[in-house]
Parts: structure tokens; sequence; C-alpha cells
């Protein structure tokens, strides 16, 4: 997983922790993390608009296929989404 944290994480959270519900999004967040440590997910922090450091990343990994996910939680039909792969 490739992430730069700047939305849903920890370091945005606690940047601006006046939420009405924050134990819950610190839940959510940590279960997250606990999830993707558990499923052996490597986490690689790193802003997807920077063509060349993202591009070493994925040159590294050789990946066989990538899911692009940074607007699905904001799309109409997310699931129609994910149909197409």
């Amino acid at each position: 997983m490739i992430d730069g944290l700047h939305v849903n994480n920890l370091l945005s959270f606690a940047a601006h922790s006046t939420s009405v519900n924050h134990d819950l999004h610190l839940s959510i967040l940590n279960e997250r993390l606990y999830l993707l440590r558990k499923a052996q997910v490597p986490l690689f922090v790193q802003d997807a608009r920077d063509y060349h450091a993202l591009s070493r990343i994925l040159t590294d990994l050789n990946p066989q296929v990538i899911v692009h996910l940074a607007a699905v939680a904001h799309a109409v039909a997310p699931t129609r989404t994910l149909q197409h792969i």
C-alpha cells in the first residue's frame, strides 16, 4: 500500500483533534493500521503526486495490478468502480 498519509490518518487527525467523534475516528484509524500489519501489507509513505518517487517505489515493487483508491470514498457508487478490476 502506498499512502501519502495526508487524509484519514493519525498525523492529520492529531493536527485537527477537535472532531466531535474524536474517539470513534481514533479507533477507526488505529484499527486500519492494525489490520494492515496483521495482513502483513507493507505501507510505503509516499505522496502519489511525486511522480519520480512514486515511480521508484513501483519499479522496486513491480506490481501485477494497481488499484487507485484516492477518490473511491467520495464516488457515487464506489462498488461499481471496483467492478472493472
